[in-house]
């Protein structure tokens, strides 16, 4: 027997698939067992991984943690926290879940000697803990990294924990975060 050679024009790689007796991706649509299919659904999924990633990547925590900004104004305050919260994209349940952690300090800070000037041991601790949430957040989430990072909520953090760790300078931040919650709430009344 003599083997015969066929020339076969093909017009695209899908052509040239049929005519090597290999299935369209399309007609194995309903096969859910694809191994290419799955294989391509996975690099997808990791190139989008990916991408977030990149995007993460961008700001440092020494940047989160030292921008060159003064503390918290008791004037501007309000002014600071409305700014650009109708573009805000973080969830109200990731908000008010740090603010949660927040009002726990408060209760801490308001159960503490009221003759003292300085935030005690334990709300420092508990500050650096609450900090530590918020960093992990920030690296599964862009939109809280991008609020966190807009807000400079980490560096409003680090400068109570290291400076002069003031009651008044907390009492003042805590007055900032609610002021957040409140105007997130506020363009965002039907986010959950």
């Amino acid at each position: 027997m003599t083997k015969e050679n066929k020339t076969i024009k093909c017009n695209s790689f899908a052509d040239l698939g049929k005519a090597c007796g290999i299935p369209d991706k399309k007609e194995n649509k309903n096969n859910h067992y694809d191994r290419n299919s799955r294989q391509s659904d996975y690099q997808h999924k990791n190139n989008s991984q990916n991408e977030n990633n990149a995007k993460k990547e961008n700001v440092t925590i020494e940047e989160l943690e030292n921008p060159k900004i003064k503390f918290l104004d008791e004037d501007t305050y309000l002014e600071q926290a409305k700014k650009n919260m109708k573009a805000e994209s973080i969830t109200t349940s990731k908000l008010r879940s740090h603010y949660a952690m927040l009002c726990e300090i408060i209760a801490l800070d308001n159960a503490a000697d009221e003759s003292e000037e300085n935030l005690s041991r334990q709300c420092i601790s508990e500050l650096r803990r609450m900090r530590v949430r918020i960093i992990y957040d920030m690296g599964r989430d862009t939109k809280v990294m991008n609020f966190i990072k807009n807000k400079n909520i980490i560096a409003y953090m680090n400068m109570l924990e290291t400076s002069n760790k003031s009651r008044k300078d907390f009492k003042l931040f805590c007055d900032y975060f609610e002021a957040l919650v409140a105007f997130h709430r506020y363009y965002h009344p039907n986010e959950n």
